[in-house]
């Protein structure tokens, strides 16, 4: 998002820590409402079944 960008590099910038603080939370929100979702683990492997499936074993 170009808006965060310039947020984060203003903020990188800034030498007063309260316009700093203003900027990371601006940058923060527009992260948040962007966010649709947020994948709070990941799984290793993707399995799938199908009906008469036999005799398979899984590869490692």
């Amino acid at each position: 998002n170009p808006a965060v960008d310039e947020l984060l590099i203003a903020a990188g910038s800034e030498f007063d820590e309260a316009k700093k603080t203003e900027l990371l939370h601006k940058a923060q929100e527009i992260m948040h409402e962007d966010a649709y979702r947020i994948f709070l683990f990941a799984s290793g492997r993707n399995y799938g079944v199908a009906k008469g499936l036999e005799n398979f074993e899984l590869g490692r």
